[in-house]
């Protein structure tokens, strides 16, 4: 017990170690050794959460306090002058953002309830009568065998009629509100889930704004705006998801549940997408209405023009 105390101790502290103290990943990676630690690789990478975990911290923190490092985000190849930095910490963002707007829709659509299977007492009568017909008729049809040949033992026939019973007690039990109550998933458990893992999606919004928005004094060579059109739509197109699927479960949520860190989440993680296409909206805003975007989201991309206007 002590030693297993010991090493829960520990775990807790070196946690709190790391979360006080940043840890920096390279932009680029110098040395052979530094590229299975570069920022872009440790964001898109999928065997360890907690590494995923730090990047992303760290590369929320870069976005607001590091120019030199953001410089290194929008720099070019020195052969064929391509943003590779950019493009990689770009993809990685967005491939987040992508999982988890397709997680958020397929709770839109929840999947047909599965029909039980009743059996009526006529179904039933008519498998008893056949069956005792097919034993009559095994019966009559009987040969004689050798004395050497060992018959399993005769299996116990069957009680259609107590089966039948049982299954129907069973569905109307099912079908009592107290005991459904009891066996049935939560409304709002998958979404729930869905949002308790959501912090570094929150900080991968809110550093890939900042640097959009950054881009537009220190991006020397314009390789975000290439990316604008999507990071645009992709932000878009979750602020729709979030805003249908907090009407959908406004009626979900029970009375004591206003304080769970799932909600909370789920409330930043809005915020942070509103607050970053306010962002991108101000700093791009006589340019913005040329953005290639989809007609619906230039409709709800005009709400926040009409707001800053």
């Amino acid at each position: 017990g002590t030693a297993i105390r010991t090493l829960d101790q520990l775990a807790v502290q070196l946690r709190d170690y790391y979360l006080t103290k940043v840890h920096q990943f390279p932009i680029v990676a110098e040395y052979e050794a530094e590229e299975p630690m570069q920022m872009s690789m440790a964001m898109a990478s999928s065997g360890c959460a907690f590494l995923r975990y730090l990047s992303f911290l760290d590369f929320r923190h870069l976005a607001e306090h590091s120019a030199y490092r953001r410089a290194q985000a929008f720099a070019i190849s020195p052969t064929g002058c391509r943003a590779l930095n950019w493009g990689a910490l770009c993809g990685a963002c967005l491939e987040l953002v992508s999982q988890f707007t397709q997680a958020l829709l397929q709770l839109e659509t929840p999947a047909p309830a599965a029909r039980p299977l009743t059996t009526t007492p006529e179904a039933s009568q008519t498998l008893a009568d056949s069956y005792l017909r097919m034993r009559k008729l095994a019966a009559t049809t009987t040969q004689a065998t050798p004395a050497y040949v060992v018959h399993p033992a005769p299996s116990p026939e069957p009680a259609p009629q107590k089966l039948s019973r049982v299954n129907r007690v069973l569905a109307a039990l099912k079908n009592k509100p107290l005991i459904l109550h009891f066996i049935s998933e939560l409304p709002d458990v998958k979404s729930r889930l869905l949002f308790a893992d959501c912090q570094p999606l929150i900080w991968a919004i809110e550093g890939l704004c900042l640097l959009v928005c950054a881009s537009k004094r220190e991006d020397k060579y314009g390789v975000v705006q290439f990316s604008l059109p999507n990071i645009l739509g992709a932000l878009l197109e979750l602020d729709q998801v979030l805003e249908r699927h907090s009407k959908r479960c406004a009626s979900l949520r029970r009375p004591n549940s206003s304080s769970g860190r799932e909600l909370r989440l789920a409330k930043t993680l809005k915020a942070a997408v509103t607050a970053g296409i306010y962002q991108i909206t101000i700093t791009f805003q006589k340019s913005i209405g040329s953005v290639d975007l989809t007609s619906e989201n230039k409709r709800w991309l005009q709400q926040f023009l009409n707001f800053v206007r």
